[in-house]
């Protein structure tokens, strides 16, 4: 994948899929081509290692966020463990991840395909668990919304084409909150 980045002052204000290059062909995902900006210069955007303390995220070195995932992952494994993969991760990335739930955490990981069957793969995990989660409007109609509320996402990478819309919506005037 090759995108041209158009910077003024230090700062991405553009960016578009390079005409001719051999693996996209001029062509990039909805993340590469509107989302990128507002990802990078995210104030939301962690740049260092956070633990959460008392409730509250504070900053921590490699060494002790690393400790603490790694006393996270064997202390709080159970039997209704779950292990997530990204389909967004390189193949071997996924591999390691596969095998890391399987061997390590006892359980077999869920792949969140990019594809048709990630909704119903989570649907079922959500069945299984007693929540019944369901789209009630129409996607496109979050680009008119007033005000926008996100709670416990970040549709920004989760979920790009909501968040086009929602770019949408706040480019009109929406309020958003997060």
């Amino acid at each position: 994948m090759s995108l041209e980045v158009g910077l003024r002052r230090g700062q991405i204000t553009s960016s578009y899929p390079k005409d001719g290059h051999p693996v996209n062909q001029g062509q990039a995902c909805v993340k590469g081509r509107f989302v990128i900006r507002d990802v990078v210069h995210s104030s939301r955007r962690s740049l260092r290692p956070m633990i959460r303390r008392h409730g509250e995220l504070e900053e921590a070195s490699w060494d002790e966020a690393l400790d603490a995932v790694a006393r996270r992952l064997t202390d709080d494994r159970g039997p209704g463990s779950r292990l997530v993969v990204s389909s967004q991760l390189s193949l071997e990335d996924q591999y390691i991840a596969l095998k890391f739930g399987r061997d390590v955490l006892n359980t077999e990981p869920l792949l969140d395909s990019a594809g048709r069957l990630a909704l119903p793969t989570f649907r079922g995990v959500l069945r299984e668990l007693g929540v019944a989660a369901r789209l009630n409007f129409d996607l496109a109609s979050l680009s008119g919304a007033g005000f926008i509320l996100v709670a416990g996402a970040d549709p920004a990478v989760s979920q790009p084409v909501l968040w086009v819309n929602v770019l949408k919506a706040v480019r009109k005037g929406a309020s958003s909150s997060s």
